[in-house]
């Protein structure tokens, strides 16, 4: 037997015949192999079909996105929901998508501050494919801000907003300040300056702007309140003086006592600590500076006079450094010299000081003497030979056409800076008794007070006049008419008006803080006497106006000590 067919004889037929594709119809027909291969291949196509992606009939939305800045956010909503954060510009695609035929609405939600979007392709039906021009695109805007004032009845309030200023006229009851502020940005309005003897309060002041104009600011405005900035102990001595706001920021002013009655030197600083700076009466020292207040020089250094003191006991011009450092700079009393100096020193033009002294010259009648920065003094020419007679505590001012003006017992007088005099007016007609030094206020005029005891005016009591530069006189108001809570001739005034930076006078009298327009109107602000007239505070000298527009003055008594103050008015 062949060897190579010998498998054979071991394979059943049956298998044989499945294997060859022959036998039974019945048993392994045809049909029966092709039904069994279709349901093979049926389930293998089934296979197939579920591993295939089903067919995705939805599409997505996008676009593009403009103008947003950095480090902001925009917020997208696709039909009012599914809220989406977009913090680029450039292209974008929502997450959710649509089917086709579906209704779609591209919104904003959030967006950054200050900002206006525009979207443009935002709504409309879904192709059936995707949306890719959607276009948001985002501008930075600028607002105006403002709002509204109330109680401002005087000129000369100004507000700011960084380097925008905005002055506002009296009367006024809203605002807008002139430059836009860019939106996201902050604003902070701020009071730079406030008209004499008025206060405001500013709400709303700061914030961030949005994208519609800010009005909700609000200024209100009424009256100045007096509140006190030091008062004097006890066993301190009380002020000489106005004081004098230095260019520091400080106050500063004299007393007329102090450790050997001598008086003193001292500096208020704004958060009301007082500092003893000099006590007068040391050796060849000057003493007793009573309302002489300091004038501050051009060299930063403050300038003063006493009345008593020095090499010849008449008095002196001393020199004093904010940290304290005091010199005398003059001794009066020498022979040919004035003595007795009096009022405040005036540093004129040429860089010297001037000012006048009591007593010296004909008949002792006083002189006008300048003083050098160094020290040199020279008597610019004796009052006596002009028959006039030194007015006390009335100093020397520069006028507008760099001559020096100063008031006698019974004239203005005027002085070149080489020393010739000529007579402006005579008080003839009104008193001899002005008191304090003349000032010229804005309008060319001359301004000054008397003490009262005139010839003129009804009560016998005290004036405030007007003199032109021609010489006319008149009387602008009289202390204690019947219309004024002033307390009249009983309560003069204490010294010479000021002219504050809204135009209007200050001044005080025995008894109140007043205001007088240059046309003469004239208004009580404050008054010093308690309601029953038990309490006296003896206001004196006269008012003075800080870098900020603050008033201030000093009383010799009340306050918690009833030893006097320096006050402030808001």
């Amino acid at each position: 037997m062949n060897r190579s067919l010998s498998w054979l004889s071991v394979i059943p037929l049956t298998v044989l015949l499945a294997a060859c594709g022959g036998g039974d119809g019945d048993s392994a027909s045809a049909p029966a192999n092709t039904d069994g291969g279709s349901t093979a291949n049926n389930g293998g196509n089934t296979a197939n079909n579920g591993g295939n992606t089903p067919v995705d009939d939805t599409y997505s939305i996008g676009g593009t996105v403009s103008g947003l800045p950095d480090g902001a956010q925009l917020s997208l909503l696709d039909n009012g929901a599914n809220a989406q954060s977009i913090t680029s510009n450039g292209p974008f695609t929502l997450t959710e998508k649509l089917s086709a035929g579906s209704a779609y609405s591209v919104t904003l939600g959030a967006k950054p501050t200050g900002y206006q979007c525009n979207v443009t392709g935002a709504a409309g039906t879904m192709p059936a494919s995707n949306i890719t021009d959607v276009a948001i695109a985002c501008t930075q805007v600028s607002v105006t801000v403002g709002g509204s004032i109330t109680g401002l009845d005087a000129d000369g309030l100004a507000i700011t907003n960084g380097n925008d200023t905005l002055e506002i006229p009296a009367n006024a009851t809203t605002f807008t300040l002139p430059t836009a502020v860019a939106g996201g940005t902050l604003y902070n309005i701020a009071v730079s300056h406030i008209p004499t003897a008025v206060h405001c309060d500013v709400s709303n002041a700061s914030g961030t702007a949005d994208d519609t104009p800010v009005d909700n600011v609000r200024i209100s405005c009424g009256p100045a309140t007096l509140s006190t900035v030091y008062s004097f102990q006890g066993s301190e001595s009380p002020a000489a003086a106005a004081v004098t706001p230095g260019r520091d920021g400080n106050l500063y002013g004299v007393t007329d006592a102090g450790q050997d009655n001598t008086g003193t030197v001292y500096k208020i600083t704004p958060d009301g600590s007082k500092t003893v700076l000099w006590t007068f009466g040391t050796g060849s020292d000057g003493w007793e500076p009573w309302l002489s207040p300091l004038l501050e020089g051009n060299d930063g250094n403050f300038y003063g006079i006493t009345e008593q003191g020095g090499t010849y006991g008449s008095g002196t011009v001393y020199r004093i450094t904010p940290a304290g450092a005091e010199s005398v700079l003059w001794s009066f009393g020498g022979p040919g010299d004035g003595w007795a100096p009096t009022g405040k020193l005036l540093q004129a033009s040429d860089g010297n000081f001037y000012g006048v002294t009591q007593q010296g010259g004909p008949q002792s009648r006083g002189t006008i003497f300048r003083l050098t920065p160094d020290g040199e003094e020279r008597v610019m020419l004796f009052l006596g030979d002009y028959d006039l007679d030194a007015n006390r505590y009335s100093g020397l001012i520069q006028g507008r056409d760099g001559n020096l003006y100063g008031q006698a017992q019974t004239a203005l007088f005027k002085m070149t800076l080489d020393g010739t005099l000529s007579i402006v007016s005579s008080y003839d007609n009104i008193s001899n008794f002005p008191l304090g030094s003349i000032i010229q206020a804005n309008d060319g005029n001359f301004y000054g007070v008397t003490q009262g005891l005139m010839s003129c005016c009804a009560y016998g009591a005290a004036t405030l006049f007007r003199v032109t530069p021609s010489g006319a006189i008149t009387v602008l108001h009289t202390f204690g008419s019947d219309t004024d809570p002033d307390y009249g001739y009983l309560y003069p005034p204490t010294g010479a008006p000021f002219q504050a930076a809204d135009g209007k006078l200050y001044g005080l009298t025995n008894a109140a803080l007043y205001s007088v327009t240059l046309d003469g109107t004239y208004t009580v602000l404050h008054t010093f006497q308690d309601e029953d007239e038990t309490k006296e505070y003896y206001p004196i000298d006269t008012i003075t106006q800080g870098a900020d527009g603050t008033l201030y003055g000093v009383t010799k008594r009340g306050g918690p000590n009833d030893n006097g103050s320096v006050f402030k008015l808001n």
